[in-house]
């Protein structure tokens, strides 16, 4: 059976930024109109939905004109369409509502050409749990041809996770097909735009109704059983126990990382040994959790071993000296250490030949001893770990994970040559450096969101066509 959503939805976990609302006309509009059937009404219902989700994903990256759009989008009613864009030709903003929708119908007619191109009579669920394929094919179409914004795809990442997380009557070739098209494509953009904590959730409820499909709900109240250890643990109390000087440790919401009722992100700026660290902390998800106990990846003692996983992010340079006092503070406390599946040691460094000499000249051999270390095949990334048991307050064992990597390697690990998109999917055979430049580009699109203009706009006539052509089409007509 699914996760029960009514003790986790949106509405019980609202958004932390309420500023983040349709505009006041809209509203007024919306509060006017009466429904006629049950499914204007249901319509209605899921525009409210996703509203809350956007506001709860998207604040300090999305504003009211971007809400509009989504809402305009979700109840699709040309009666509403004709009261909103009343005052189209002289507001620029309307333009841009229209622009917006416009190319969410570009991206609808794309996802009907996927699905009826990708369509496989034969459903294996089981299959769909071993990895996420990329589609670099859709991706240029899409942002290079297309000349798509980042709004509409952000609009409808937040309408294909209501869709999964609400409508439960889903099922056959059409929850197949639509956990595919999350999978594919919009969860690996959202991700690279840097809204991990919607990455995380899109990942999460494809996952579980992954689980459900595969006959594998065992799994999946395993999943939940490991997500309830795991929520009496703070991360104060892990990083307590490491003597990390930390301040301000919050919740995160906003460009980078985002806070959502699913989704436990944390973010601190901290001291080691006098030298500034920031460290950011995350709690895995259900379905993440399930995707590991169902293809048993990564787990010893029947329990996933990065069910907490923590960053300290050092200055370059630093990463030497910071791992040498977090594995002495850690030996001085009473955490437990516990090797991962498959690893000979609790304390492991990845990295360039000649940054594992550098490591080796400068540790104690007694410190050494206890480290295993791994060349890697790219000279710019280095990560140091180590791996233990925390008591959760019901005395349980709680499995967590601790890296430090430097800030330049931080970089690399998101749009670059070792980034996680490109490890994850390393079995597969796609241009890689084709995708990591379009992730790329799309990660500094994110700075102009929200305007029908753009910097060096070459294709702003484009999209006042678009604008146009939506007005004409569906309020004109």
């Amino acid at each position: 059976m699914l996760n029960n959503y009514e003790q986790t939805n949106f509405e019980k976990a609202v958004a932390q930024d309420e500023t983040l609302r349709l505009s006041s006309s809209l509203a007024e509009i919306i509060a006017n109109y009466q429904p006629e059937t049950e499914e204007q009404q249901e319509k209605i219902n899921q525009s409210e939905r996703l509203q809350e989700i956007l506001a709860s994903f998207g604040d300090g990256i999305l504003n009211q004109s971007i809400i509009d759009a989504a809402i305009l989008y979700q109840i699709d009613e040309k009666e509403i369409y004709k009261q909103y864009f009343d005052d189209f030709h002289d507001n620029r903003q309307r333009q841009y509502v229209a622009t917006v929708l416009q190319e969410l119908s570009t991206l609808d007619r794309h996802q009907t050409e996927h699905q009826r191109n990708g369509f496989s009579p034969t459903m294996n669920w089981s299959d769909n749990l071993k990895s996420t394929k990329i589609d670099l094919d859709r991706i240029e179409r899409v942002f290079k041809n297309e000349e798509i914004y980042l709004e509409p795809i952000i609009i409808k990442a937040a309408s294909l996770f209501e869709n999964l997380n609400y409508q439960l009557d889903l099922d056959g070739p059409e929850l197949f097909h639509l956990i595919n098209e999350v999978r594919d494509f919009y969860q690996p953009i959202i991700k690279s735009i840097g809204l991990d904590g919607f990455a995380m959730v899109l990942s999460d409820i494809c996952y579980q109704r992954i689980l459900a499909h595969a006959e594998q709900e065992e799994d999946l109240i395993k999943a939940q059983e490991y997500y309830q250890q795991a929520q009496s643990v703070s991360f104060g109390s892990i990083f307590d126990n490491l003597k990390i000087d930390y301040q301000d440790l919050v919740q995160v919401a906003g460009q980078r990382y985002n806070e959502s009722p699913f989704v436990e992100i944390i973010e601190a700026n901290a001291k080691i040994n006098d030298k500034e660290v920031r460290i950011l902390g995350r709690k895995k998800t259900i379905g993440s959790i399930g995707k590991k106990c169902a293809t048993k990846e990564g787990y010893q003692n029947q329990t996933p071993l990065d069910l907490i996983g923590g960053t300290v992010i050092c200055q370059d340079g630093d990463l030497e000296e910071i791992y040498q006092t977090i594995i002495q503070h850690f030996q001085e406390s009473d955490l437990e250490p516990v090797k991962t599946p498959n690893k000979g040691k609790v304390f492991r460094v990845n990295g360039s030949q000649a940054q594992i000499e550098q490591m080796k000249s400068s540790y104690p051999d007694e410190l050494l001893e206890k480290i295993e270390f791994k060349q890697t095949k790219d000279d710019s990334y280095q990560v140091a770990k180590l791996t233990f048991y925390i008591k959760n307050e019901q005395g349980e064992d709680v499995p967590v994970e601790i890296q430090v990597v430097e800030e330049s390697s931080r970089k690399q690990s998101r749009n670059g040559a070792t980034s996680h998109i490109k490890y994850k999917n390393r079995s597969l055979s796609i241009n890689f450096d084709l995708l990591l430049s379009y992730l790329r580009d799309l990660h500094e699109n994110k700075k102009h969101i929200g305007t029908i203009t753009r910097q060096n706009q070459a294709n702003y006539p484009t999209k006042i066509a678009r604008a146009i052509e939506f007005y004409q089409n569906r309020v004109e007509a």
